[in-house]
């Protein structure tokens, strides 16, 4: 989730004020919901697979609430961005360890190339389970507002299980260039986080690791169906990983839900802005 926990100038030009109840609260309501969780979502899951068993659409699995929930779901991981503000993650990462044993935050690269000494990636990874090794990589091109941070991949290699083999599982967490204009930089960036999945990969697992799932995850700023970005939908991330929400190049699933809508001069864009990915 992108908290927009930013500093406090630019909390105030985007609207943002009273940050720091905010961030508390943003934890709040994560840890409550998790303490209460069984109880909430008992009925709600009951009546919605009534609701979605009557139509299965191609890439239909009944593992996926496929609706709007207004409660946070038993979570093992959490994936956060914009995390900007030190003084702002205090709040938040107080509450979460109520919960989450482990987690990473302040994550970056400082120097004038990656982020002109100024604000670090905004990535933060909460878990309830044992980190076992953790990268990160800043992404060299970048454009506009994003040279003023160190936005990259935060890679994390996770514990489940130690029963009769080592589980483990892969997630990466990311946020890329907004609106990169003219600027070819989000394919770039794309190009960035195959590689560098697959070498941490490779220099992670041990030999008898069974790896249970491997997840790609954070804010995008693109979409699989606004023709302006109709170049990223091919993508080869997208031939390693399953985006469970299209249902082709072009077509997202019908439960999907759109968050932005702007004009430019000839067209109407409507993003979808899923965030999450998985593992074909």
């Amino acid at each position: 989730m992108n908290v927009c926990l930013l500093p406090e100038v630019l909390s105030r030009i985007n609207n943002l004020s009273d940050a720091s109840r905010r961030a508390s609260a943003i934890g709040a309501r994560v840890v409550i919901d998790q303490f209460h969780y069984e109880n909430m979502t008992s009925a709600h899951q009951e009546t919605n697979e009534k609701s979605v068993s009557k139509t299965k659409a191609p890439g239909y699995n009944p593992a996926f609430i496929q609706g709007i929930v207004t409660h946070f779901p038993k979570l093992d991981f959490i994936c956060l961005q914009e995390t900007w503000s030190r003084a702002l993650t205090r709040p938040l990462i107080k509450e979460l360890h109520k919960v989450f044993p482990w987690i990473l935050h302040s994550v970056g690269a400082t120097s004038y190339n990656s982020n002109r000494f100024l604000l670090n990636s905004g990535l933060m990874f909460a878990s309830r389970y044992r980190i076992l090794d953790a990268d990160f990589r800043w992404f060299k091109h970048s454009c506009n507002q994003c040279v003023y941070s160190s936005k990259g991949l935060l890679m994390v290699k996770v514990l489940v299980s130690e029963k009769d083999k080592t589980y483990v599982g892969y997630i990466y967490n990311t946020h890329l260039q907004a609106y990169q204009g003219v600027n070819n930089v989000l394919e770039k960036q794309l190009d960035c986080m195959l590689q560098w999945t697959r070498e941490f990969r490779e220099q992670t697992l041990d030999l008898g690791d069974v790896i249970l799932f491997d997840v790609v995850c954070g804010d995008f700023n693109f979409d699989n169906m606004s023709p302006g970005e109709a170049g990223l939908r091919d993508h080869a991330l997208f031939s390693e990983y399953e985006d469970v929400g299209r249902v082709r190049p072009g077509l997202d699933q019908k439960w999907t839900v759109g968050k932005i809508v702007y004009h430019s001069s000839t067209t109407l864009y409507y993003f979808h802005q899923r965030k999450i990915w998985y593992l074909s």
